[in-house]
């Protein structure tokens, strides 16, 4: 997959959101071999008909869990 569909990373972990079933916290690891760093993105994972939509945002927190789907 390109870096336009993975948002230049891969997930190194997924999170449950206590209280809340088929939503997660995923964790994206990126890495820039160029620098020797890397860093985490954060990103909202949920599930719909049993696939897992990961969405962009710039800043979010975890009340965007208690909106209506």
């Amino acid at each position: 997959m390109g870096a336009d569909r993975t948002f230049g990373a891969q997930i190194s972990f997924i999170f449950p959101v206590a209280g809340k079933d088929g939503e997660f916290i995923a964790m994206f690891d990126v890495w820039k071999p160029e620098r020797l760093s890397g860093r985490y993105v954060w990103l909202p994972l949920t599930l719909e008909n049993g696939k897992p939509i990961i969405q962009w945002h710039d800043q979010w927190d975890l009340s965007l869990f208690a909106r209506e789907k």
